[in-house]
């Protein structure tokens, strides 16, 4: 009997032992969207689009602020045939962190580049809300784990923002001194997050480039889409200029089962010349993902050529230096 009393005593001590280990495994173990460290914070300043007399463009600037440092950007675009032609151009200035503050609730904002666009002009802006900040959520939608919280607020810039574009094809200055936008705060956190494939419906792509620029077609169903790209660079600015022709007939793009493709640019006018480039096709591949299957082929130029017609200037896309792929995916 002493043995069986024992015996029971030590059960129940390895049960309690079992329960504790447990409590403790379920006290210690994460929780789905549980409160995760912030790994990053960035600052996002934003103006409104506002005219300049005299030009077709509408103009707008932005500011970002990180722990890498600080940067503006000036866009301008214009657009034709109900927006489906768009032409834009952007500079972009690297700037010391000291020229951008932000208070962390976002109630007040200001950017002072000094001599750091010069000859590009300068931006001397105070940003002052009108509204409170809205806030929202992003989290994995596979265990609720929040990613990023962003906060934005919607108020005005009040002060100097003076832009030469520093080209003939432009207005020689675009001056403002008073503007609407957004002061925007972004929280990263350290939770990651993994996606399954999305399918796709059945798409064809091209992309031609050489040292001057880049010409990306796309084509999904009946609609055919051009965007034509360029840069370059005017210490201290990074410049860019794009065109994007939207809602082309199928005919715009075309190829055969051996990879030549032919693009008809007709629909960009005027944004782009009235041309037709053709492309040699290669090296076959036909690799196969989750959901759907491709096929890709290496290009190199044939005849033809594409003209981006940009009011800073044109670019010219020809001759054997132009390279490129085709890629076709089947849903």
């Amino acid at each position: 009997m002493p043995v069986r009393r024992r015996s029971r005593r030590v059960a129940v001590a390895v049960s309690l032992a079992l329960m504790v280990a447990l409590v403790g495994t379920i006290a210690i173990a994460p929780s789905a969207g549980a409160r995760r460290a912030i790994i990053s914070k960035n600052y996002y300043l934003s103006s409104s689009t506002f005219s300049r007399a005299g030009s077709p463009y509408a103009w707008r600037f932005s500011v970002s602020k990180s722990s890498f440092g600080a940067s503006l950007s000036v866009s301008a675009s214009r657009k034709m045939d109900n927006g489906n032609l768009v032409q834009s151009h952007s500079w972009s200035f690297s700037l010391p962190s000291s020229a951008v503050t932000v208070k962390s609730d976002l109630s007040s904002a200001t950017v002072g580049t000094t001599d750091k666009m010069a000859p590009f002009g300068k931006v001397d802006m105070k940003f002052s809300p009108s509204k409170k900040a809205v806030k929202s959520v992003s989290k994995c939608p596979k265990n609720g784990d929040v990613l990023s919280t962003t906060y934005n607020r919607q108020g005005a810039f009040s002060g100097t923002f003076r832009f030469v574009p520093n080209d003939p094809g432009l207005p020689d200055v675009v001056k403002r001194t008073k503007i609407g936008g957004t002061a925007q705060k972004t929280l990263t956190t350290d939770a990651t997050c993994s996606y399954p494939e999305t399918c796709t419906s059945s798409s064809t792509s091209l992309l031609v480039y050489n040292s001057k620029g880049s010409l990306s077609v796309f084509r999904s169903g009946k609609r055919t889409t051009l965007s034509f790209s360029a840069s370059e660079s005017m210490a201290p600015a990074s410049i860019y200029h794009s065109i994007q022709a939207s809602g082309l007939p199928k005919s715009a793009f075309s190829w055969d089962q051996t990879g030549d493709a032919v693009v008809n640019t007709s629909g960009a006018a005027p944004f782009m010349g009235k041309t037709t480039l053709k492309t040699n096709g290669s090296n076959k591949q036909h690799p196969a993902s989750k959901c759907t299957e491709y096929t890709t082929w290496t290009e190199k130029w044939k005849t033809g050529k594409v003209v981006g017609k940009f009011d800073t200037g044109d670019v010219t896309l020809t001759g054997s230096t132009i390279s490129g792929g085709l890629y076709q995916r089947v849903a």
